[in-house]
């Protein structure tokens, strides 16, 4: 059995395929499963066994999670920050895909250790958006409040150099710049002063 590896399946929402035969998902998975008869219709994990100890099995099986769901949440029931984002999610009506790893038993853990290899990031919750890692509770927050959380979810994924140009270094312009600093902000300023052999002072 050491070359068998058992694993966690999601199989309505990460492969979409619903009610299959034994033999269709061994062959096209490649995954020993044991029991169908536990699939619900509206619940899309189901635990047929302990993962395997295969790091490249369980990287392929999270990345799926991550990239065949627009929004994937790796999440924990009674994670207070987990259900501030879901409950963000729900609120904008964005359909999201949680994986809830403390109801997967030891399965929870070992997913877990693969997301820190993945994404640098162990907590919960952890966002994906479009295959893109986002972060937890705060970072998706913040990309709401700023207005990139829909930017992301129609595949836009800009890196900025700052987070505000001010255009004219004069009083209003240092005043603003100073105040966006002043909240941890990357400020950028833009002035033109013309050269004059008197100097300034």
């Amino acid at each position: 059995m050491s070359n068998k590896v058992f694993f966690l399946l999601c199989v309505k929402a990460v492969y979409g395929i619903g009610n299959l035969s034994y033999g269709r998902v061994s062959a096209r998975f490649g995954r020993e499963v044991r029991n169908f008869s536990n699939i619900h219709k509206d619940n899309a994990v189901t635990i047929f066994s302990k993962m395997g100890d295969d790091t490249n099995l369980n990287e392929r099986f999270v990345k799926d999670i991550i990239n065949q769901n627009n929004v994937a949440v790796f999440s924990k029931t009674t994670c207070p920050f987990c259900k501030k984002v879901k409950q963000l999610f729900d609120d904008l009506k964005i359909s999201y895909y949680a994986l809830e790893l403390d109801q997967i038993g030891d399965n929870g853990p070992i997913l877990q250790d693969t997301l820190q290899n993945l994404s640098g990031q162990r907590t919960v919750p952890n966002v994906f958006i479009k295959g893109h890692h986002v972060g937890g509770c705060d970072k998706t927050l913040s990309a709401h409040a700023d207005g990139r959380l829909f930017d992301m979810l129609e595949g836009s994924f800009k890196n900025y150099d700052f987070d505000l140009i001010v255009i004219g270094g004069g009083s209003g312009g240092l005043a603003a710049s100073k105040e966006a600093a002043g909240f941890g902000k990357k400020v950028a300023v833009c002035d033109f002063v013309k050269p004059t052999p008197l100097g300034t002072t």
